[in-house]
């Protein structure tokens, strides 16, 4: 997607420009990993290679109450290859003769048909929450320095943001610059992409003086966990 490699380019601009004082405070996973992946099946196993680290390396998946496996082989009928997968959890590294070992999946963040894109998202580690919504095409990109808006047929909007997270896990960040007055709600709920299947960590709402589109979003990189 286009307007999603271009924030890669505005985020890169925001680590060198201070937007704004306060920091995005990113919940803390402790002994997990954050894996990003390739997703196949083979012999009624689920494989995820990395595809991010440069190791390739491959491991067995153990679904811990997620259900992503009932979401991965519907969506596996509609993709070309693999699947992209991103998820938290748990790895065990004894090697097995199919895989390095296992990985036990805690919470889903991703899960989507487009492999190639999502292992070449380069500007993940710098990215707190995004968010993607259609019908307009509209896509957010929030940094800790910054929130970046992007729209079809409009230039991008790159401005300071104030945050709040609530005790149930919804985020809200909101801006008024530029004459625009942005609010944009992200919750823990699962959000499916009616065009394509793909399956998000995060439900989206974004406000724009005063007109609301809906979207879904995940995390970027995790505080307090390996980025495999």
């Amino acid at each position: 997607m286009r307007l999603v490699q271009r924030c890669c380019l505005l985020l890169s601009v925001l680590l060198l420009v201070a937007c704004q004082n306060n920091e995005v405070k990113r919940p803390t996973y402790l002994g997990q990993s954050q894996l990003r992946a390739v997703l196949t099946q083979q012999n009624g196993m689920w494989l995820a290679t990395d595809c991010t680290s440069g190791t390739q390396d491959r491991f067995q998946l153990i679904d811990d109450n997620t259900n992503f496996t009932m979401d991965a082989s519907h969506l596996l009928t509609k993709a070309q290859g693999g699947l992209f997968i991103d998820a938290i959890g748990v790895i065990n590294n004894k090697p097995t003769a199919t895989s390095e070992g296992s990985f036990t999946v805690k919470q889903l963040n991703r899960l989507t048909i487009d492999a190639n894109k999502g292992c070449k998202e380069d500007d993940y580690n710098r990215v707190v929450v995004r968010t993607i919504g259609k019908n307009p095409l509209w896509v957010t990109s929030i940094a800790p320095k910054g929130l970046v808006l992007e729209r079809m047929n409009q230039s991008p909007l790159v401005l300071p943001y104030m945050d709040e997270r609530l005790p149930d896990g919804q985020m809200n960040f909101a801006t008024e610059a530029n004459g625009q007055t942005i609010q944009l709600w992200v919750a823990p709920e699962q959000c499916i992409d009616e065009e394509t299947g793909d399956i998000y960590s995060m439900r989206a709402i974004l406000t724009i003086n005063f007109q609301t589109f809906q979207g879904c979003g995940y995390l970027g990189k995790v505080a307090g966990v390996i980025n495999y």
